[in-house]
């Protein structure tokens, strides 16, 4: 039987347990920083935000702007969070600036978050090693992780904490030792406090997970029976250290906020019906619709977000096992009133809940914005697939388990396949940014006497600023940065950078002396699978 095999390899083997997931973590890892430079192809604007501003502050100590070590970033207006550009930063003091550096740091706090992960598994699931090979497969290859951990976005530094914040929450709400709960408290706080640094979602994420602590604290028996204080002496005394660890914390954050009025909520405002001039039925209308999606099978299975930056184009945020499995542990919680007698399962099913909520406050589907939501579906899964072992009957437990671990095996290959075969042409229309590093080399080579870069939209000067940085910038060869076509003023000897939806805007009657527009040749497996040649996204002209 496989429970006395696992329940073996447990006790008396654990040593072949901590080698199985050691390699299938280390296979996960692999996948997720192979050729993480070159794929996708091209960096937004975002990516080469975070680059531009972390390489001024490697060389000169400030943002772009000149303001020296600055909390939060002002870029091209939105405040970037601080953490992902002072890690970055360190990355490029430790391995240069460079597109692999940029992009090294957004996998190494996956890794961070996967790390933590397989902890918690070893901590919740200590005695079925099955559940931890489980966890550990899913969190590692999980699609909306994997897209998103391999671009160079902020939302890459919440994932560690928010599940950091998990592990110390299960030890302060499972342990036994008083001290070892304080502790646990104290750590959870510092996180939950700080995780406002990491991305603009845990603004209010944060502050529902501390709520939802709060309240699996609560001593319901206690509060029916109306005698006595509803949450005792000591969790009491532990809730009023954490506010006062979040609170100092948040020091910095609300120092900001009142220095720069509006700094931290001009983009949400800017993306979110929140403060549109509409009925508040309206508005409720919206966010229960938004809400609702996500949690419906388009967004978990079929379709989760167009936006290539974000997917491959494609298929759901999670894998149709890890969905199955999670929708049976959500049954069993509810109808076994589980969530009533564990305090863990009841901030998980809470926290659960509650992760979509800020991504329900803007009209369009974004697996950024509930990016750490993967968390609970996966620990939701392995809950799901320990129950479903615990109602077959004996004969069944084998094959089904083995099943469904093949078929979360095979959606994974599936998922690798498209994303290393067919996703790389797709990848180019993600970024709209394709080749600038390679075209602006290109520009050098041909000696010209200025450089002009065209930075529609506005955000893209930083594609090329970033660029400067990594390829380096020549005095003999400025760079002029413009923002609309009718303010080139090309010369003999200038070349002008571009993009391809701007070919037609750019007009002179000077011959042209050299130029790049060229396209990929697909590979056999491109071909078969019905990709198609895209053009490079970035064009040179030279006059």
């Amino acid at each position: 039987m496989l429970n006395n095999k696992l329940k073996a390899l447990n006790i008396h083997n654990r040593r072949h347990l901590y080698y199985l997931i050691a390699v299938i973590a280390l296979v996960a890892i692999f996948f997720h920083y192979y050729k993480v430079d070159t794929l996708p192809r091209g960096y937004y604007l975002d990516e080469t935000s975070f680059g531009l501003n972390s390489a001024t502050l490697v060389k000169d100590g400030t943002d772009e702007y000149g303001t020296p070590w600055p909390l939060y970033f002002k870029a091209y207006g939105e405040y970037k969070n601080p953490i992902f550009i002072y890690a970055t930063a360190g990355f490029f003091k430790i391995f240069g600036i460079s597109e692999l550096s940029l992009r090294l740091t957004n996998v190494t706090f996956y890794v961070l978050a996967y790390l933590i992960f397989i902890a918690l598994l070893f901590k919740v699931f200590r005695s079925k090693p099955y559940l931890i090979i489980w966890g550990t497969i899913a969190f590692g290859l999980l699609p909306s992780f994997f897209a998103v951990s391999r671009v160079s976005f902020g939302v890459n530094t919440q994932l560690p904490w928010v599940v950091a914040i998990i592990l110390f929450a299960y030890i302060a709400l499972s342990t036994a030792s008083k001290a070892t709960r304080l502790k646990a408290s104290l750590v959870l706080a510092a996180l939950i406090g700080t995780s406002v640094y990491t991305y603009t979602t845990a603004r209010l994420l944060s502050f529902l997970i501390f709520l939802t602590f709060a309240f699996c604290l609560i001593d319901f028996g206690q509060l029916k029976r109306k005698r006595g204080m509803f949450v005792s002496h000591e969790n009491l005394k532990i809730l009023l250290l954490m506010v006062l660890i979040i609170i100092i914390t948040l020091i910095p954050y609300i120092i900001f906020a009142i220095d720069v009025p509006g700094g931290l909520t001009g983009r949400f405002k800017g993306i979110s019906y929140v403060d549109d001039p509409i009925p508040l039925t309206e508005k409720v209308g919206l966010f229960v619709f938004n809400y609702s999606n996500y949690w419906w099978s388009n967004y978990l299975i079929s379709d989760a977000d167009h936006n290539l930056r974000h997917s491959i184009g494609y298929g759901g945020a999670f894998y149709l096992s890890v969905i199955l499995l999670s929708v049976i542990c959500l049954v069993v919680w509810v109808k076994n009133r589980v969530i009533l007698n564990n305090r863990f399962v009841k901030f998980i099913f809470i926290s659960w809940l509650l992760s979509p909520i800020a991504a329900a406050t803007i009209n369009d589907m974004n697996v950024l914005r509930t990016f750490t939501t993967g968390i609970y579906w996966v620990i939701g899964s392995c809950f799901g697939l320990q129950y479903l072992y615990g109602i077959l009957v004996v004969r069944a437990q084998k094959p089904i388990v083995y099943f469904l671990f093949g078929f979360l095996i095979l959606e994974s290959c599936i998922y690798l396949l498209s994303y290393f075969v067919m996703f790389p042409e797709r990848s180019i229309a993600g970024s709209e940014s394709y080749d600038v590093k390679a075209t602006y080399e290109s520009a050098l080579s041909q000696e010209p006497k200025r450089i002009w870069f065209l930075a529609i939209p506005y955000a893209s000067y930083t594609n090329i600023k970033f660029r400067m940085h990594t390829v380096g910038e020549f005095e003999e060869h400025p760079v002029k940065i413009v923002y609309r076509s009718s303010d080139i003023k090309v010369m003999r000897g200038d070349c002008v950078i571009y993009q391809i939806r701007n070919e037609a805007e750019i007009k002179t009657n000077l011959p042209i002396r050299y130029q790049e527009r060229n396209a990929f040749e697909l590979n056999f497996a491109q071909k078969v699978g019905g990709a198609w040649p895209r053009d490079h996204y970035t064009r040179l002209r030279c006059y």
